[in-house]
């Protein structure tokens, strides 16, 4: 788990630690309105994660300050709270708090549920119109880079 998170979740480095069929579910909130549904299945939903990350955190993929607050392994799950900080857009400071839940098939993850305050990430990041219609603007510009197809989400 560690090492999944040390590196980019989104490159091949972090695909390389999920099933093919893997998993990503996130709660319901307006994000999911943006990003066309959840669950995100397979290998190419850590791109979607990826492309999501990078439209909402100016600072995202910098050095990370993410604080690790425990880990527990039980079976084939892993339960880890973490908090992390970033910078968003509109240059505001971020710091919410994280729950990640994982279920493994041998040694690759099969579901990852992301459980975080979603109001909280809409209430700082939307903060305003243009900085809603900025985080979709980059959505898209992020997605063609990518190559990501439009009706990936």
């Amino acid at each position: 788990m560690k090492a999944w998170f040390r590196g980019q979740i989104d490159s091949e480095a972090g695909q390389s630690f999920v099933t093919d069929d893997m998993v990503f579910r996130m709660p319901p909130s307006g994000i999911r309105d943006l990003t066309g549904g959840l669950p995100w299945r397979g290998r190419d939903s850590l791109r979607r994660l990826g492309i999501l990350d990078r439209a909402l955190y100016k600072t995202y993929g910098q050095p990370s300050t993410m604080n690790l607050h425990f880990m527990i392994e039980e079976g084939d799950f892993v339960l880890m709270q973490f908090d992390s900080q970033f910078d968003t857009w509109t240059d505001q400071k971020y710091h919410n708090y994280y729950v990640i839940a994982v279920r493994f098939e041998g040694d690759k993850i099969a579901e990852a549920w992301d459980l975080a305050d979603t109001a909280y990430v809409e209430d700082t990041i939307f903060e305003s119109p243009e900085a809603k219609a900025g985080f979709s603007r980059r959505i898209a510009e992020a997605r063609a880079q990518m190559g990501a197809p439009d009706d990936a989400w």
